[in-house]
């Protein structure tokens, strides 16, 4: 069942998949997030780079994110938080795309790269092609 969204201005489909973004499915450890950035590997469309890696995850879940916006690029907190805000909801409402089927666990970090604020639908868009391609890069490897 499809239905438009007010807020976002898009149509969005209602699957079978609930959309949500738990706590568990947050990415908090430094070790994790520490690990993650020197051993990972990346998936970059602008204004997003996806950086991955297969990791024992605390949490029983498939992935965990983590979201980055660099303070250099936007000195008002309002604005990062903003934009993290808005790469939350993108991976929230597409993660569906992801079809981990394996034992794996990944860890995920959402880094924008970008100097300007943008609008939330090429947000979307970037989101879809990288977990697009981190599915066709690790189901290669599978």
């Amino acid at each position: 069942m499809a239905f438009f969204c007010f807020w976002h201005g898009l149509f969005c489909n209602l699957g079978p998949m609930r959309h949500t973004l738990s706590k568990s499915e947050r990415l908090k450890s430094r070790k994790a997030i520490g690990e993650l950035f020197a051993k990972g590997k990346s998936v970059r469309h602008q204004p997003l780079v996806l950086i991955y890696a297969p990791m024992e995850l605390p949490e029983a879940v498939p992935t965990q994110i983590a979201v980055s916006v660099s303070k250099r690029r936007f000195k008002h907190a309002v604005d990062r938080n903003r934009v993290k805000r808005q790469i939350r909801e993108a991976y929230r409402l597409n993660k569906e795309l992801l079809n981990i089927t394996s034992d794996k666990q990944y860890a995920l970090a959402f880094v924008y790269i970008h100097h300007i604020k943008i609008p939330y639908a090429q947000i979307n868009t970037a989101m879809q092609r990288c977990l697009a391609d981190f599915s066709k890069q690790t189901k290669a490897v599978q």
